[in-house]
C-alpha cells in the first residue's frame, strides 16, 4: 500500500486532536478511560445501526436517519444540560480516531475539554446509545435519539426562537 502525503497530514492532525483531548482530561484530573478495537467497533456499529441510514458511514452527521439541529456557534457549551452527571462516550469520525472512544465519567466536564482543544467534529452518546449528539466544524449542534426532545425544548433554543433544522 502506497503512503500518501494527505495520509500523513490527516494522521498528524488526528494525533494532535487525541493529544489535546488527553492533555485536557489529565491536566484537569477528569476520570476517563478509552476503548479501542473490538469494543470501540461494537459501540460504533450500534450507533450506525440505530442512527445512520444508507451505506455511507462518515461523516455520521451527514448521514443521520432522524435528527434535529441548530446552527449556533459554541452550542456545544449547552451539552452539560443534557448529560449532567452522566458518563459519556466521546468520539470523532476522523481517520485516526474512528476506532477509539473516550469514556468520560462525568459529562459535565465536556466544555472544559472542548475549550482546551482545537476545533473538530465530535460526537457524544451514552453507554446504551440512547442518543447521539454531534457538534461539527460548521457550528451545527445535531441531536438524534432521546436528545431530539432535549434540543427542541432547550431554553436558549425556545426563548431565542432559534431556527431548528430537521429531517423528521
Amino acid at each position: 500500500m502506497k503512503f500518501q502525503q494527505g495520509d500523513l497530514i490527516r494522521r498528524n492532525r488526528m494525533s494532535r486532536i487525541r493529544k489535546e483531548i488527553i492533555e485536557s482530561l489529565e491536566s484537569n484530573d477528569f476520570n476517563y478511560s478509552t476503548i479501542r478495537g473490538a469494543q470501540a467497533n461494537a459501540l460504533i456499529d450500534k450507533i450506525k445501526l440505530e442512527y445512520i441510514h444508507g451505506e455511507q458511514n462518515y461523516p455520521f452527521w451527514d448521514n443521520l436517519a432522524k435528527w434535529v439541529g441548530v446552527d449556533y456557534a459554541f452550542s456545544w457549551e449547552w451539552l452539560p444540560d443534557l448529560i449532567r452527571g452522566t458518563t459519556i462516550y466521546l468520539f470523532t469520525d476522523q481517520d485516526d480516531l474512528k476506532e477509539e472512544v473516550f469514556i468520560i465519567d462525568n459529562g459535565d466536564c465536556l466544555p472544559e475539554i472542548m475549550e482546551a482543544c482545537s476545533g473538530f467534529t465530535f460526537y457524544i452518546t451514552d453507554s446504551e446509545c440512547n442518543y447521539l449528539v454531534c457538534y461539527n466544524d460548521h457550528d451545527n449542534l445535531i441531536a438524534s435519539g432521546t436528545a431530539i426532545d432535549w434540543l427542541l425544548n432547550f431554553e436558549i433554543v425556545k426563548n431565542n426562537k432559534l431556527t431548528i433544522y430537521s429531517n423528521t
